[in-house]
Parts: structure tokens; C-alpha cells; sequence
């Protein structure tokens, strides 16, 4: 809020008696820089400065911590290092008073260029050049810095960062609750059979071989018992498994489904065997015949085969 403040200041105070430097023509400065400099744009332009600076100086540190405490990053007044962040701060905010004075003069000289003709140019430089001009030309330079002394925001900081705050909630109430992480019962898409089941079983087998896991499982998560963020934690853990297979087991050789599980008309499990060059991780898709038709319950994956004996 502060830096916006000098900023208008001094651009106000910029146009009341500023210009830019445009490259001298061979017959001498343009009729926009001797007007310029005939208004005393370089004087106007330090004595912003100088207001600046002073209004600089009222910014402490203790002010902005008021505002928002994590100004200096959690250091407060009476900490070790409250001494060197108060002047870092110091120098941060005067920094902001340091404006081009080039960059600023060759815009305002090239206006006046293009919208003054030679002669309008050349009657006000020869009107700042009389006794009435001079004094004219004084008085607009004092009331420059009164004026920009006088410049205030309506509103102070923390009325306004009250209102910003106010305006901010009012948006955030808008937007929705976030998904909550709990699965909601009814939400899961179901398979019309056994078959399709061990389809799904066989596709998402073919993913995790190709190393696209990933996509494996977003094939599997519209009919598995699992919210989104489950079934990323899960990604997670295999990635991280999957990571040390090649260095342990050697080189993936592919995979084949052992057998199909089955208790009753309800229950299936694909059980599938992925193939490595000294060792083999056993992977098992349980489903569940529902009310709707077939969902995914369970799928788990073990480096121990020997559970295959048990």
C-alpha cells in the first residue's frame, strides 16, 4: 500500500513538471526538451524524491508488523536479529523512491513532441523566460512538494487490507466444500460380470508391466471400493516398490494370470504372476458381486510368492 502511494505521488508530481530526454537532433535539442527543461523538470523530478524519502521514513518496521506480523519473517522487537531485519526493511521501502529520472524525462519530452508544435513550444519557453515566468515557475515547484506532502490515501492500511480481507472471504464462502476423503456408499460404477471383471484385471495387469501404472489403476477407480486419494497413496507405494524391482529382481519379463478364485456366486480373485528375471511379485484383484453387478474390493500386490503356497 505504501510503495502505491509514493508511486502516485510522485507520478502526479512527475506531471506537473516532468519530461523525457530524446536524442538530440543535429540542430540542437527538441522544442520537447527545451520546453522541458524551461519548466524545471529536473528540479520537480528530485524534489519528488526528497518527498519520498520523507514519506519513507514514516514507515517503520513496528507498523508493518502491526499490519502483518510476518513482515520479517517471525523476527520481533526485542529478537537478536530484530536490529538488522528493521534496516533491511528501511532499505527496502526507501529503495522504492529510487525511479528513473532518464527513463522518466525521455517519455514526457517525447509528448510534448508530439503534441506541441516548434512554435507553441518556443511561446512557453518564452514565457517561463519573464519575470512573471520565473515566478510562476517557482511557485509551481513549492506547490509540487506541498501537494505531494499533502498525498494520502483516504482509507490507511489497515482499513483498507480490512476491506481486501472482507472482500476475499465473501469469495472464498462462495466456492464449494472440498471433497471430503470418505467414500460415499452407492458411488461405485459396477461390471455386468466375472468375466468383464477379470478383463479389468488383466488391462490394469498389462499397465503395471508397461510401467504405466498410473493409468492402470484411473481405469480401476470407478469401480473400486477406494476414494481418489486412496488410490493415489496406493500409486505412491507402488512407485516406490517398483523403483527397487529392477535393481533386486531383474528385468521385467511380463505377466500371466494364474487362476481365478471364486467362493460362492459372489466372491472372485484374479490372482496374476508378474514375471521378472530371478523373482516374480504375486498381485491379487478381489471382487464383489453387489446388488448393481461386479465391484473391485481390493487389489494388493506382494514380493512374497510363497504365499502362493498357503
Amino acid at each position: 500500500m505504501f510503495k502505491q502511494g509514493m508511486t502516485r505521488g510522485c507520478a502526479i508530481a512527475a506531471c506537473l513538471a516532468a519530461a523525457a530526454v530524446v536524442p538530440a537532433q543535429a540542430a540542437g535539442p527538441s522544442h520537447g526538451l527545451r520546453l522541458a527543461d524551461a519548466m524545471g523538470f529536473d528540479q520537480a523530478f528530485q524534489d519528488n524524491v526528497m518527498v519520498c524519502h520523507e514519506l519513507a521514513a514514516k514507515y517503520d518496521a513496528d507498523a508493518a508488523l502491526k499490519n502483518s506480523p510476518d513482515t520479517l519473517g517471525g523476527i520481533k522487537r526485542g529478537d537478536p536479529e530484530f536490529a538488522e531485519a528493521e534496516a533491511a526493511y528501511a532499505e527496502m521501502i526507501a529503495a522504492s523512491c529510487d525511479y528513473d529520472q532518464g527513463a522518466v524525462k525521455e517519455a514526457f519530452v517525447r509528448t510534448l513532441d508530439e503534441n506541441l508544435s516548434v512554435a507553441d513550444a518556443d511561446a512557453v519557453v518564452a514565457f517561463y523566460a519573464t519575470d512573471l515566468g520565473q515566478r510562476f515557475l517557482r511557485a509551481s515547484l513549492l506547490s509540487n512538494i506541498v501537494s505531494s506532502r499533502a498525498l494520502k490515501t483516504k482509507l490507511d492500511t489497515e482499513q483498507s487490507g480490512a476491506i481486501f480481507g472482507e472482500k476475499i472471504a465473501a469469495l472464498v464462502s462462495r466456492r464449494p466444500p472440498p471433497a471430503s476423503d470418505e467414500r460415499v456408499a452407492g458411488t461405485a460404477k459396477t461390471l455386468p460380470s466375472a468375466d468383464a471383471a477379470v478383463a479389468l484385471s488383466d488391462r490394469i495387469m498389462q499397465h503395471i508391466v508397461a510401467g504405466t501404472a498410473t493409468e492402470g489403476f484411473d481405469l480401476a477407480l470407478p469401480y473400486a471400493l477406494a476414494t481418489k486419494a486412496q488410490m493415489g497413496a496406493f500409486i505412491e507405494q507402488l512407485s516406490t516398490h517398483q523403483s527397487t524391482w529392477g535393481k533386486r529382481f531383474g528385468k521385467s519379463t511380463g505377466y500371466e494370470l494364474l487362476r481365478n478364485d471364486t467362493v460362492g456366486d459372489s466372491m472372485l480373485r484374479s490372482v496374476f504372476l508378474h514375471r521378472f528375471d530371478e523373482h516374480a511379485i504375486v498381485w491379487y484383484f478381489i471382487w464383489y458381486r453387489g446388488t448393481k453387478g461386479w465391484v473391485m474390493s481390493r487389489f494388493v500386490f506382494l514380493e512374497d510368492s510363497a504365499t502362493l503356497f498357503h
